[in-house]
C-alpha cells in the first residue's frame, strides 16, 4: 500500500502534462488532482477541505475552457506509454 505521499507524486506526474489553456487552470487542476488522491473517499467538498478550494474546483468544473478530456489526457497518455 503507498503512503499518502507516494501517492500524491503519482498523481502529480500523472498530471504535470495538462494543459488548459491557462498555467492557472493547470495549477488547479493538479491541486484538485492530488487532494482527491489523498481522500479518494471522500465527496468534493471534504476532499478540497476549505471553502475557497471548493469554490475554485467548481469554478474549474463550469469553466467552459475546460473539458473532460483536456483534463483526462495527460493520465491517458501515460497509461498509454506503461501499456
Amino acid at each position: 500500500m503507498s503512503t499518502k505521499h507516494e501517492r500524491r507524486g503519482q498523481v502529480a506526474a500523472e498530471f504535470e502534462r495538462v494543459d488548459l489553456g491557462d498555467p492557472r487552470r493547470d495549477r488547479r487542476a493538479q491541486n484538485i488532482a492530488a487532494r482527491l488522491a489523498f481522500r479518494p473517499e471522500a465527496s468534493l467538498p471534504v476532499a478540497m477541505g476549505e471553502d475557497a478550494l471548493l469554490e475554485g474546483a467548481y469554478r474549474l468544473f463550469s469553466n467552459e475552457k475546460v473539458s473532460i478530456e483536456g483534463l483526462v489526457q495527460p493520465h491517458v497518455q501515460r497509461t498509454a506509454a506503461r501499456v
